[in-house]
């Protein structure tokens, strides 16, 4: 199962918030259908 440590996920979410100007809310968002994504092609 493919997960993303929290160290690397903690980065990303700055890295968006910064690049992207986009909210925290949004970012939190963003990361979660990224977990949903993984777990679904996971299998």
């Amino acid at each position: 199962m493919a997960t993303i440590s929290k160290n690397v996920e903690d980065n990303y979410r700055v890295f968006l918030t910064m690049e992207k100007s986009m909210s925290e809310n949004t970012v939190v968002a963003y990361i979660r259908d990224l977990h949903t994504l993984s777990e679904y092609l996971d299998g």
